[in-house]
């Protein structure tokens, strides 16, 4: 998790505030911000792209599933956790359908928002690693190429150039 960004955005500045905090003395090793609109919210995203959105819905001026729309037009490996005081079975529904990750109610117990901020920047991760292969794959123009980085795929590298240096029958 080491290097991932994480954006709060919530009109309840206290709140989000607070969420902010919570976030950063549990996951030091995440850089966390605030937004307290979409359209703010939005702006910060053109300049830094989060890993992980905490996304109240219900805002003025702009919703929160129109916020999440245009988060994830840009950003499609962007996790988004909607975090919401009017929660139902039927909101849980639609944001799932629109594209959240998770849906949390407030108030959010503090063990369900690390568990959903552990899990959403795996899952960015994750997304980010996989789209990352995929054009390194795509790169290599050839299905036989090895990919990876790790000490066990440089000396196997090795030992393939070793003997294909040989002139014996392997």
């Amino acid at each position: 998790m080491t290097g991932q960004k994480v954006l709060v955005v919530d009109d309840e500045t206290d709140f989000a505030n607070g969420l902010a905090r919570l976030i950063s003395s549990d996951f030091p090793e995440l850089a966390v911000s605030v937004a307290y609109s979409g359209p703010e919210a939005l702006r910060a995203m053109d300049t830094s792209a989060p890993d992980l959105l905490l996304l109240d819905l219900n805002m003025p001026g702009m919703h929160g599933f129109d916020v999440m729309h245009a988060a994830l037009e840009k950003h499609p490996n962007l996790s988004v956790v909607v975090l919401t005081a009017y929660g139902t079975v039927e909101t849980a529904v639609a944001a799932l359908k629109k594209g959240a990750w998770d849906f949390l109610t407030k108030p959010v117990g503090n063990e369900e928002l690390q568990r959903a901020v552990a899990k959403g920047c795996e899952r960015s991760f994750l997304l980010g690693e996989n789209s990352r292969l995929k054009l390194l794959a795509a790169r290599s123009g050839s299905g036989n190429a090895l990919i990876g980085d790790s000490e066990v795929m440089r000396r196997l590298r090795e030992t393939i150039a070793a003997v294909a240096a040989a002139e014996y029958t392997v």
